[in-house]
C-alpha cells in the first residue's frame, strides 16, 4: 500500500471487493447506486483506470489482469480516460 496507513486498508479492501464483484459481470460501469446496480450500461477508461490502480495498490493481480484486459481493448482514446490512465501509470511506476 502506498500510504502505509493500515487504517485505510479495510476501506480499500471493501472497495476492491465491490469492484471485483462487478468485474465478474463485465467492465466497470459509469457509476453505481448504493445497492450496487449500475447507473448506465456503458464503460470508459475513465472508470476502469482508477480501479486498475486500486487493484495494483492492493497487489490483487488476478483482478488487475482482468481490468487491464478491458483497458487494453478500449480503443476510443477519450482525453479524460487516457489522462486518468496516464496518471495511474505514473503513480504506479515513477518513484516519488
Amino acid at each position: 500500500m502506498l500510504s502505509k496507513d493500515q487504517r485505510l486498508r479495510q476501506l480499500l479492501e471493501a472497495e476492491a471487493n465491490f469492484f471485483a464483484h462487478q468485474l465478474a459481470k463485465g467492465e466497470i460501469k459509469a457509476g453505481y447506486h448504493l445497492d450496487g446496480k449500475p447507473f448506465v450500461d456503458y464503460s470508459d477508461m475513465a472508470f476502469n483506470a482508477p480501479v486498475s490502480f486500486l487493484f495494483w495498490v492492493l497487489d490483487r493481480h488476478q483482478e488487475l489482469q482482468q481490468v487491464m484486459k478491458y483497458i487494453d481493448e478500449d480503443h476510443e482514446g477519450t482525453y479524460f480516460g487516457e489522462t486518468i490512465a496516464m496518471l495511474g501509470f505514473l503513480q504506479a511506476h515513477v518513484p516519488y
